[in-house]
């Protein structure tokens, strides 16, 4: 008795499920679901290309400055050290001369501030950049480079230029 109440019980179920997947109004709701899924997917999909060639760019400014733009560009390239570390890091471990010059240039290049009243957000950078390496001490794939980044950035004192 109480397997065929079971039995029952499933088979309604089923067709419920059936009665569910047949109706318009709800094939309608899952199809919109999906394409919102899609778009969704691919709005995260074009910001990581955005990054990505935006920090391709820095790369390549970085490797052709000139002595105006190094502290730019420097200071461009902490700021997406902070944004998105792993992902710096990946792309810096393939440019090992950028990488080098950048680092040796930090004290000067990017912690040296120019404009008064800026030391504020100088000082933030540094702390975030230490809070981002320090995340990655530990990643198999770049926690070399978080290391030789951290032990940078712990003797650097921000300068101010009058």
């Amino acid at each position: 008795m109480e397997s065929q109440r079971a039995r029952r019980s499933l088979a309604g179920a089923l067709d419920a499920q059936k009665g569910f997947m047949l109706n318009p109004m709800y094939r309608r709701a899952i199809a919109d679901a999906c394409t919102i899924a899609v778009v969704i997917f691919l709005a995260f999909a074009g910001v990581a290309a955005t990054h990505s060639d935006h920090l391709t760019e820095l790369m390549h400014r970085w490797q052709t400055r000139d002595g105006g733009a190094v502290s730019d560009v420097s200071f461009a390239l902490s700021q997406e050290f902070v944004r998105r570390p792993r992902a710096f890091l990946v792309a810096m471990s393939s440019q090992r001369e950028i990488w080098r010059t950048w680092l040796e240039g930090l004290p000067n290049d990017t912690f040296t501030v120019y404009v008064e009243g800026r030391r504020p957000a100088y000082e933030r950078l540094h702390a975030d950049m230490l809070a981002a390496a320090n995340r990655l001490l530990t990643n198999r794939e770049v926690g070399s480079l978080a290391t030789e980044l951290k032990k940078r950035l712990v003797t650097i004192e921000i300068r101010e230029i009058d």
